[in-house]
């Protein structure tokens, strides 16, 4: 069993690593599957109105936005033997591999009304599932060490096994849209991935301790956390820069299989394009990991998402069977994104140091569902748009589309995401938490904690 970390700049060992990192296999399949393909799945072979579709997953995660603050706040207050962070993730792991279950193998029997429901239903089941999962898990990257550095490391290799699930996700959109029978597709999506997503989460939880000194350290009510968090500039101006970014991101992934099908004219190339994404967004974050221990980490992120930004807009010039374009656009999108999924975490890690010095609290629950609020609130409002911009555009789904459909897919598609994502570049240019100013900080701290123990 992983021994149980204390407060050290020691490397934490790889395979401590891996063990944490292994449920993100499930996790990336299941949230890049249902944020991609869930849409087109359910337009196209369960024939829900988009409006309503759009309207189901809009709703499912602003809810999902609003729980995150309480549950993260919940996760830094709870003190059992098992730590404050494994208890969640114990409780909410089936229920999520059930709702997931739920979304891709409805009853053959429902329809109309009473399918939209199920639908609905499951999908606010997977999200409050998936909160009490993912926030603690996240919580518990940033508690594993204290160095500047080796965070960065630690997230990139969580990057590594999320992005081992969205290559399964990118498989089964693959199987999606080359079979008549997406149903049965559909089943056997769930009846693997829900019980795999299970295993590896218990599996994780008995191998992964906590650090007993984080115990009962976090804030006496989400409000005073929530203000904490307000009142943290660095924290601030990062959740600025994830509403605006979610914004885009979610109009694009949700529109992409659209655009590939109804502009591209290349269905059965929209596994590529996504597939080309995600094997280099893997294939990238050694690139950045190798420059990390001799940049600031802000300062790549910076021009990490700068390049998505240009990337993103380059889509509104794909037309007809521009399958070359498309790939060569993916391929440098995903080696470019690997250092924002890279470098962000780890900062994140680094804002909530500033925050225990200024308030003696660990509250990374808090922090990590607070900046989760912030980007699935902007998620879900930018899956109600797009729900009700297919219908305003007119779309018949699996039919010839209009030159003005087609317009209007392109710049959903693509220039709307990149204006967002690249204001969000913009406000992340005032980031001002150097690698100096962080060590200032935890000398600061061990100081304090030297003190205490004396």
């Amino acid at each position: 069993m992983m021994s149980e970390p204390t407060q050290s700049r020691a490397r934490v060992p790889t395979g401590a690593l891996v063990t944490y990192s292994l449920p993100m296999i499930g996790i990336g399949f299941m949230g890049l599957l249902i944020s991609i393909y869930l849409m087109k799945f359910a337009t196209d072979v369960l024939l829900i109105a988009p409006a309503a579709m759009g309207l189901w997953l809009g709703v499912s995660r602003i809810w999902d936005a609003v729980s995150d603050p309480l549950i993260g706040f919940m996760t830094d207050r709870t003190q059992t033997r098992w730590g404050r962070r494994r208890p969640w993730m114990l409780a909410g792991v089936v229920p999520m591999g059930l709702a997931f279950a739920m979304l891709w193998a409805p009853p053959a029997m429902l329809s109309g009304a009473a399918l939209g429901a199920w639908m609905g239903a499951a999908l606010v089941l997977f999200y409050t599932a998936l909160t009490m999962v993912d926030v603690p898990h996240s919580a518990l990257g940033a508690e594993l060490s204290d160095s500047y550095h080796d965070r960065t490391r630690i997230f990139g290799v969580k990057r590594v096994f999320f992005g081992i699930g969205t290559l399964g996700a990118v498989a089964s959109i693959a199987a999606f849209d080359s079979t008549a029978d997406a149903r049965t597709v559909g089943r056997v999506v769930a009846a693997i991935a829900a019980p795999l997503s299970i295993a590896l989460f218990v599996y994780m939880t008995l191998r992964v301790r906590e650090r007993a000194e984080f115990q009962g350290r976090g804030a006496a009510h989400p409000l005073a956390a929530l203000g904490d968090i307000l009142s943290n500039p660095h924290a601030r101006l990062l959740l600025a820069v994830f509403l605006v970014q979610q914004l885009g991101i979610v109009a694009l992934t949700g529109s992409l299989p659209f655009f590939s099908q109804y502009v591209l004219g290349t269905p059965e190339y929209t596994f590529v394009y996504i597939g080309l994404l995600f094997v280099t967004s893997i294939a990238g974050v050694p690139f950045w990991l190798r420059l990390a221990p001799h940049h600031e980490k802000h300062r790549l992120l910076t021009i990490s998402m700068g390049m998505v930004a240009v990337v993103i807009g380059l889509l509104f010039f794909a037309g007809e069977g521009d399958i070359l374009f498309v790939c060569a656009i993916s391929v440098v999108g995903g080696l470019a994104s690997a250092g924002a999924d890279v470098m962000a975490p780890s900062i994140q890690a680094d804002i909530i140091d500033w925050d225990e010095l200024e308030t003696g609290q660990r509250k990374e629950g808090a922090y990590f569902a607070t900046w989760a609020f912030a980007a699935k609130t902007a998620g879900g409002l930018s899956s109600i748009a797009l729900g009700f911009a297919l219908a305003w555009m007119d779309f018949v789904p699996n039919a010839e589309q209009t030159p003005a459909v087609r317009d209007a897919l392109r710049v959903f598609t693509a220039l709307v995401p990149a204006l967002l994502y690249g204001t969000g570049v913009l406000i992340f240019m005032r980031f001002r938490l150097t690698q100096r100013e962080h060590a200032r900080i935890r000398a600061a701290l061990d100081l304090r904690t030297g003190e205490g123990a004396a």
